[in-house]
């Protein structure tokens, strides 16, 4: 286990003045996606001051590029991802920058765009120090659209209500359509469970039995049924 740093008092001031800066990038943004950048290192590309190799999001930009440091600093700071990264980094009295890769309005939208700039950068040859599933390692396209469905259908049921999604079940076979409102199912869950334990429980067709096809819609959209398979005409 790694001992305790204590950085000196330019080093506090410096994180701190990192974190301010990065809060007013994201000016009044309910979230961004933003990276965290190793100053040492020159971008090969030439597109950001330096090399990034971190990407994460948050709505509490000022407070989680803090625990960043913070948590490098601390003697349980883990030894793989970014910790050791930073940690060394403010070993040699160097504050890794932060830059803001683009700002958002919902959860929903915020961790499909972590993954997707994630993998834009694995495609470029970064290297990332995430540890995530859908940011560790480049992927096929397939398998980026299958992460960010499993990022989103995990995100917790109160976020989906203030992002004001709906959920949508549409059964491929019948063309029966459900819309569900989240909040309605608080009487079953918590508003921290992951929202797949609304999905679960209505999980089938009430029509034909059928599974339900399940999608987000949002306050501005229409919920479209799918179309029905064609009915065999039995009496030919």
């Amino acid at each position: 286990m790694a001992q305790a740093l204590v950085c000196s008092p330019q080093v506090k001031a410096g994180i701190s003045h990192c974190a301010q800066l990065a809060q007013q990038s994201a000016g009044d943004a309910r979230y961004v996606v933003y990276a965290i950048l190793d100053p040492t290192q020159e971008d090969p590309l030439g597109v950001y001051p330096c090399l990034p190799i971190y990407v994460g999001e948050t709505c509490r930009v000022r407070d989680r590029i803090m625990e960043h440091f913070q948590t490098a600093c601390r003697k349980t700071a883990k030894e793989n991802g970014r910790m050791p990264h930073i940690r060394q980094l403010l070993q040699r009295n160097i504050v890794t920058p932060v830059v803001v890769l683009q700002r958002l309005d919902t959860r929903m939208d915020t961790v499909e765009a972590e993954i997707r700039w994630s993998q834009a950068f694995l495609a470029q040859g970064y290297p990332l120090t995430n540890l995530s599933p859908g940011q560790r390692k480049a992927m096929s396209a397939d398998k980026i659209e299958q992460s960010i469905r499993i990022v989103q259908w995990d995100a917790p049921i109160d976020s989906t209500i203030k992002d004001g999604l709906r959920i949508s079940a549409s059964c491929d076979w019948c063309g029966r359509m459900s819309i569900f409102q989240p909040e309605e199912f608080l009487a079953y869950f918590s508003p921290k469970d992951p929202v797949r334990r609304i999905r679960q429980m209505a999980s089938h067709c009430n029509t034909c039995g059928e599974p339900y096809e399940h999608a987000f819609v949002r306050r501005d959209e229409v919920a479209v049924a799918f179309t029905p398979h064609n009915y065999l005409d039995w009496e030919n």
